[in-house]
This record gives structure tokens, sequence and C-alpha cells, in this order.
């Protein structure tokens, strides 16, 4: 529910309506199946265990993704302030140039936000 932002008294139910029965903490107690069939119960497990399996890759990639990011983000910073490639790119490619500065901006105002974010929760 976090993950997803969602709250509501009827995500939860889905939500219990779609956890397996091993990872209950009663399982024998009956789950609100008001307006759904037994088959389509199971199919909403099956997909639950799906996004489960997906989130969990995602969390194990972030990471690295997040290292990626930056230092690529470097990269074309440092690109972007050669003043032969910023001139070739403006001449040929001005529209390009222009989302690759709003990029590299946009990506260093975040990276420093964060960068202060967890400076202050060290303090």
């Amino acid at each position: 529910m976090v993950a997803s932002n969602n709250f509501s008294v009827s995500y939860a139910k889905a939500m219990l309506m779609a956890t397996p029965d091993e990872q209950l903490c009663s399982p024998t107690k009956n789950k609100p199946v008001k307006g759904i069939t037994e088959k389509q119960r199971q199919r909403m497990e099956r997909e639950m265990k799906k996004l489960q399996r997906d989130m969990k890759s995602v969390e194990e990639d972030y990471g690295t993704n997040v290292v990626r990011l930056v230092v690529s983000n470097g990269y074309v910073s440092r690109l972007l302030d050669s003043d032969p490639i910023a001139d070739y790119l403006d001449r040929h490619h001005g529209e390009l140039l222009t989302q690759l500065k709003n990029l590299t901006r946009t990506l260093a105002i975040e990276a420093g936000e964060s960068e202060g974010i967890q400076r202050n929760g060290e303090s």
C-alpha cells in the first residue's frame, strides 16, 4: 500500500483477496469474496505474485540504475560544457541540445536535493 500510495479500504480488500492463504495470519477465515468468482480470485493471486516479483526486481536494480544515471549525467554535462560539441549541436541539432541541457540541469538539481536530504538526515 505504501509503494502504491493507496490507503483506501477497497484497495486493502483487493490486496487481501489477492494474497495467498499461506501469507495470511488467519488463512482459515473466509476472505471477503463478494462480487468475484474463485477463478477471478486465483487470477488476482497470480497477478499479485508477479507484481511482488517485479517490485523486488526493481528494488534490487534501483541503486545500480541511480549510479549509472548520475555517472551518465556527469558525462553528458561535461560534453555539453565543451564549446566545439555545444556549437555543433546548436548548429545541427538545436532541439536536442536544449533537451539535453534541460535534462542534465534537472538531474543535477534532483541529485543536489537528495544529497541535501541525506545530509540533513545524517545530522
